[in-house]
């Protein structure tokens, strides 16, 4: 029902773990590479003929780029990688997997300058339109920065970035972990980031990835595993986590014969002048977990707003007509109803007014209240 979110610093965690483990770091990238080409054969389609522009970042995230490139010219497609840093420099995995790409026949080329460089050689049809007309990749894969990225991007990745984003409308965008210039921890772009139409994140999703602010940037997330064994997993464990859809299995099924009277009673105590809609949604939230019998406690003068005419909520008013705030004395009114009640919700908008506080103080103190209360 929960997937782990590990941090940034806690997935290096798991690679160390796995490669302590003895399973060897260029084996967990070329496996990286290959849930990549998956996802993307999957994404786009076949790839013989494709134009592929790769962008090659300086560290592992680049060697998945540079490994993701040689399946792809094995595959049929044309290929072209633009590294950030001189090959040379380009040390450890990373660096074997640039070389056995280079010794496949695959072309790398220097990103800074792109697209105006490539102006009138070979590499033109690489660029936009703004550079030859008959150009520009049909994908274009995002390996500039990994999740491990912090501070702000520097002046030539701020380029490549808004380059990449301008091929947006004619060019599938594919981000390889996560979006380059996207923070792993907070889902918010540093200052910018890749709009990926969609991003392959390795064995499991990182916090920033799944926050809603990161949307625009990540597209379709999908997650593929790399190998990483469980007992890394186990020892290392994750400081977030993310519900699945398995939790609905968690909710009992509707038998034919049920009905509101017989699938459980909830009580929702809430609301204050302003803030109705909070009993409102805790009561719609109930409603959906499966509970029958939804009634809304507030204020006479609240409960039409708290309704919001959703036939499926009931309310009961409390006080005269037009009462708008909470009292101790209001406690009497609902203690019939109490006794009939499995659970009960209690605060969601009720303010904090000192009389609210007694009429709560008064409510958990009452014997005849529901013992289940959230």
């Amino acid at each position: 029902m929960f997937a782990p979110l590990p941090s940034p610093a806690e997935m290096s965690g798991w690679d160390r773990a796995a490669i302590d483990l003895g399973l060897p770091e260029l084996l967990l990238m070329e496996n990286a590479s290959r849930e990549a080409l998956h996802v993307l054969s999957a994404e786009t389609g076949h790839m013989p003929g494709k134009r592929v522009l790769l962008f090659m970042g300086g560290g592992n995230n680049g060697g998945d780029a540079a490994c993701l490139a040689r399946h792809l010219h094995d595959g049929g497609a044309e290929v072209l990688v633009l590294h950030t840093r001189p090959l040379g420099a380009y040390r450890g995995v990373t660096g074997q997997h640039v070389r056995l790409a280079r010794r496949c026949g695959v072309a790398f080329a220097p990103a800074a300058g792109w697209p105006e460089k490539y102006r009138n050689t070979p590499w033109d049809v690489y660029a936009d339109a703004s550079v030859c007309e008959r150009g520009g990749p049909d994908i274009v894969v995002d390996g500039i920065l990994g999740t491990g990225f912090s501070g702000s991007l520097r002046p030539l990745e701020l380029g490549l970035v808004a380059r990449i984003n301008a091929l947006a409308q004619r060019a599938f965008i594919f981000s390889l972990d996560i979006p380059s210039g996207l923070s792993g921890l907070t889902g918010r772009p540093c200052p910018v980031a890749v709009r990926a139409h969609a991003t392959v994140t390795f064995e499991a999703a990182k916090p920033g990835l799944v926050l809603p602010e990161a949307a625009p940037y990540t597209g379709r997330l999908h997650i593929r595993p790399i190998g990483i064994p469980a007992v890394a997993r186990r020892e290392h464990p994750a400081s977030y986590q993310m519900i699945t859809k398995a939790i609905a299995g968690a909710f009992p099924e509707a038998a034919p014969g049920w009905h509101k009277g017989t699938a459980g009673a909830i009580l929702i105590v809430g609301g204050s002048e302003g803030l109705t809609g909070a009993p409102h949604l805790a009561a719609r939230a109930a409603l959906r977990a499966g509970g029958g019998l939804i009634s809304v406690t507030a204020p006479h003068g609240l409960c039409r707003d708290i309704k919001a005419d959703c036939p499926d909520i009931m309310t009961r008013a409390l006080g005269p007509a037009g009462n708008v705030r909470w009292s101790p004395a209001l406690l009497e009114e609902l203690l019939p109803f109490l006794r009939q009640c499995g659970a009960m919700v209690l605060g969601p908008g009720i303010g904090r007014e000192p009389e609210t506080a007694a009429f709560v103080q008064a409510l958990l103190m009452c014997p005849s209240r529901p013992s289940a209360v959230v």
